[in-house]
């Protein structure tokens, strides 16, 4: 096959009327080898003249050089402007020499009219053309001297200023794991949580009597020989347990603004109560018909036998969502601003149940009662929060106040269920012992809460990103409704099975103070 055309069709290229115009492969193996020598040349070229511009720079060195006359080693001043000299000799001791008194400077105006001084070479002379004034004296300088700053550098205090450029935190997390605009910016917490609560309050619920009590009498709360056995005190005031999360992060790389998250919650307390082996067993309440104390007769000897229960449950939760600015920040701590917006959910419910078997012919009495409240706490919390780091050892404090408003919500319910001898069954609804048609139903109202909480935490560093704490917390909320409290002991008996609508007992909102407090073990980890 013809080369030329081999390589015209290697190519692919076609013109209107077929392949192209063709280049003979001899006439580009020319050119190629053309360009090598050239190339080839072109370094030589330039290696030669490098030589000789080397050679022509050196000449020089070889050539008599004149003789210069040095300058003088000070720099004339004038009389009235003598600076001071600060210098430093080698073992740090610094030197400083005053400015020299008029009398005492080598100066022309010093001298006498007789002496003169001959004008060295280099020196400017008046500006009339007269002689130039002679250099002063100068002492001799160390032999390394050593430039003093005007103003030492202190030893950086706790809370001074982070060190120029933020590139990481200086509170012992060092290191970027993560890369980008998150690095060194985010926190995660988590903690378990150990917390008391305050419990709520009830009235007298349960009394007993000796077996030799006067029926009259038994279980009445005015009587010398009634004992309470259930209520007239706080419940639920066991140990909590549960857990909070908290995640936040930095707006900027030096730390000085961000936004933390945080939800906390304890699981759900029971407390239970039941008596069913007492002979005398009764349910005191005052009768508004009589103007006395009076009981529903639960259990008495020969008269009828019965049981008491009663069940207490309480749960506790709250969110977070805070904005933290630093208004002091250094390498051993800081303190933070923090203002953002909380929420508080706290829900009780107190169930009160008996049974009754007596009277004649037999019938088994039933009776419930149950109180239930809800509140919510909306509110804006502003507070400081301050860390103090030395080593691998942290300690953090926190004083916030929210303020806001809870929402309460009651739920009061009763019934009774008579069943009698070869009978279905008859249930009654509204119609408890303490839950009646007058007091029963929901029952919302907003009422004005603070709620101020102060905490004390220890960390140890672990690792330079992970840090485990433990601290203490103790928050208190105003205003808060619990079951016990909405109990009215007033009642008018004729709303007992089957129920009639009377004035008492009656729902009138009973509030008080909740507080909780307890034990933080966490891990707190930055990325």
């Amino acid at each position: 096959m013809n080369t030329e055309v081999f390589f015209r069709k290697l190519a692919g290229i076609r013109s209107h009327v077929g392949y192209l115009p063709t280049i003979g492969i001899q006439a580009v193996y020319r050119g190629a080898v053309a360009g090598l020598w050239l190339a080839l040349a072109m370094m030589a070229s330039g290696l030669v003249f490098s030589h000789e511009a080397t050679a022509q720079d050196t000449s020089w060195q070889d050539q008599p050089q004149p003789k210069r006359r040095a300058r003088p080693a000070a720099q004339a001043y004038p009389d009235e402007q003598l600076p001071d000299r600060t210098v430093a000799m080698n073992d740090d001791t610094v030197l400083s020499t005053a400015p020299l008194a008029p009398d005492n400077v080598d100066s022309p105006s010093n001298e006498s009219p007789k002496r003169k001084k001959a004008k060295p070479a280099g020196d400017v002379g008046d500006a009339d053309g007269g002689e130039a004034r002679p250099t002063r004296s100068v002492p001799p300088l160390p032999r390394h001297p050593a430039p003093v700053e005007e103003n030492m550098a202190e030893a950086e205090a706790p809370f001074a200023s982070p060190q120029e450029g933020c590139q990481e935190n200086d509170f012992g997390y060092t290191g970027p794991p993560l890369r980008g605009i998150l690095a060194n910016r985010l926190w995660f917490r988590g903690e378990a949580l150990l917390w008391w609560l305050k419990g709520g309050e009830t009235p007298p619920l349960l009394t007993t009597s000796p077996a030799s009590t006067p029926q009259a009498q038994a279980g009445v709360l005015d009587s010398a020989t009634t004992t309470i056995l259930f209520g007239n005190d706080e419940m639920n005031t066991g140990l909590h347990a549960g857990g909070r999360m908290t995640f936040g992060i930095w707006l900027d790389q030096c730390q000085e603004s961000g936004l933390e998250f945080s939800y906390f919650v304890l699981g759900e307390n029971q407390q239970s109560y039941s008596n069913p082996s007492n002979p005398v067993l009764a349910r005191p309440f005052f009768n508004v018909t009589t103007g006395s104390e009076d009981r529903v007769l639960l259990a008495y000897p020969g008269v009828a036998t019965g049981t008491f229960s009663a069940n207490s449950t309480e749960n506790y939760q709250g969110a977070e969502a805070l904005w933290r600015k630093a208004i002091v920040h250094g390498n051993d701590g800081r303190i933070d601003f923090i203002a953002g917006y909380r929420f508080q959910r706290l829900t009780d419910g107190l169930t009160i149940g008996d049974s009754v078997t007596g009277g004649t012919p037999s019938a088994t009495i039933v009776n419930a009662d149950e109180f239930h409240t809800r509140n919510d706490f909306n509110g804006g919390e502003i507070g400081f929060a301050t860390q103090w780091h030395r080593n691998r050892w942290s300690l953090d404090t926190l004083l916030k106040m929210g303020i806001g408003q809870t929402n309460t919500q009651v739920f009061i319910n009763g019934w009774t269920t008579t069943t009698t001898a070869n009978s279905t069954p008859i249930n009654y609804s509204n119609a408890g012992v303490l839950a009646l048609e007058s007091n029963s139903g929901t029952h919302a109202s907003e009422q004005f809460s603070v709620m101020p909480e102060i905490g004390l935490t220890l960390g140890y560093d672990l690792t330079p990103r992970l840090k485990a704490s433990v601290g203490y917390t103790l928050l208190y909320w105003t205003n808060v409704a619990r079951p016990g409290d909405q109990i009215d002991l007033n009642v008018d008996p004729r709303q007992f099975a089957p129920p009639t609508q009377e004035s008492r007992p009656q729902f009138v909102l009973h509030t008080s103070d909740f507080w909780a407090q307890g034990v933080n073990l966490g891990l707190d980890y930055r990325f």
